[in-house]
């Protein structure tokens, strides 16, 4: 029995070396065809070089002409766009520089409405805030807000009482701010 399976391992083996052999002569024969191929090819473009530099050499005088059109058109269309590039960027700057003023402006708004800034004092104001970036103007127009509410909610006229600091003791016998303001010394 084990001849038979050895017979049959041999057979196999022996139909797998011929089914190689054949395709390593396929594989030979394409190989040398596809050889001949590259060899017609390089003889073609060879023949085609060979053509081409004659005619190149007689159309040299008119590529000159061709080529300085062609030079003038790339030219204009280059100074079109840089035209078209100072524009937008002179765009741009006004639109940043507008963005900014307006920062200026808010806080500035803010400022004068808290009771922060006198009106003499607005463009003095103006100007230095013109200097400071976006980020701290936005971070000043915030806490400005934060505020703005504040002031408007403290009592304030003739009757209005001061508010005890919370650093302070509170003396509930402390007259009255509409007591001291208005009276002359010695009155009651």
């Amino acid at each position: 029995m084990e001849k038979t399976e050895q017979d049959k391992v041999i057979a196999e083996l022996t139909d797998k070396n011929t089914k190689l052999d054949t395709e390593a002569k396929d594989l030979k024969a394409k190989a040398a065809e596809l050889t001949k191929t590259n060899e017609n090819l390089g003889a073609e473009v060879k023949d085609l070089k060979a053509k081409t530099a004659v005619p190149a050499a007689e159309a040299k005088p008119a590529a000159p002409v061709a080529a300085s059109d062609a030079m003038v058109a790339v030219q204009a269309e280059l100074k079109a766009v840089k035209a078209e590039y100072e524009g937008l960027k002179a765009w741009k700057v006004a639109t940043e520089e507008a963005d900014h003023m307006h920062r200026v402006q808010d806080v500035v708004d803010l400022q004068a409405s808290n009771g922060l800034l006198d009106a003499k004092k607005v463009q003095a104001a103006v100007e230095s805030l013109k200097k400071l970036p976006n980020e701290a103007l936005d971070a000043m127009k915030a806490q400005l807000e934060g505020v703005k509410g504040k002031f408007d909610s403290l009592p304030s006229g003739p009757k209005a009482r001061l508010i005890p600091s919370l650093a302070g003791r509170f003396d509930p016998m402390q007259p009255t701010v509409g007591d001291l303001v208005g009276k002359k010394p010695g009155e009651k």
